[in-house]
């Protein structure tokens, strides 16, 4: 059997993924919170009482705590239960950090119910990550612009590259300014934007 958790803030959301998942023969949601600190009180309470969660179901966008600061919570506590986030947000930098801090699952709220339904089964049997198509090829066009970002080589203005060597000579402002012929403003311009 598998026992879920869900956390959004959204009513109708919540009614609708319940009603959902408990078509399933083999998955039982042990409860539903609106909130990031309650769905942490409810996972307590259920490990207290020798329930194990397998899965949290969260929302990215809730009050009290939000998914991102849920899912790192869970999984330092409680490291044998997955985490699926299911959210409208589709930007590279939030899909990232839940995954970087080890959610297994980012689905889009417009996604089908067989998707979700997939992701669950999938995560729990495999152990591995799990996105929509939609939700890999954002992170795919954010790795590859965030690497091409730090790629891109630095370019150093002739006067720079001179000021550079001065600092490297240990020499202090007033002596590179004299040695290279500029005030002391415009070295102090030149080592801000070294910087």
């Amino acid at each position: 059997m598998i026992r879920l958790i869900i956390a959004d803030d959204h009513q109708t959301m919540t009614d609708g993924l319940q009603s959902i998942l408990e078509k399933e023969d083999d998955i039982e949601i042990i409860g539903v919170v609106h909130n990031g600190k309650a769905a942490l009180e409810l996972l307590e309470k259920s490990m207290k009482n020798n329930v194990v969660i397998d899965m949290a179901i969260l929302d990215m966008d809730m009050p009290e705590m939000d998914g991102a600061a849920v899912t790192e919570h869970i999984l330092n506590e409680y490291p044998d239960t997955k985490v699926l986030i299911l959210s409208m947000y589709k930007d590279y930098a939030r899909v990232d950090q839940v995954i970087s801090l080890g959610a297994l699952g980012y689905l889009l709220k417009e996604e089908s119910t067989d998707e979700l339904v997939k992701a669950i089964r999938y995560i729990l049997d495999h152990d591995k990550l799990y996105a929509s198509l939609e939700v890999y090829n954002l992170l795919i066009k954010g790795d590859r612009e965030s690497r091409q970002q730090k790629e891109q080589d630095v370019v150093f203005t002739p006067k720079e590259i001179q000021v550079l060597q001065e600092i490297a000579e240990g020499l202090d402002n007033k002596e590179m300014a004299y040695k290279l012929k500029i005030t002391e403003n415009t070295l102090k311009t030149h080592i801000k934007n070294l910087k």
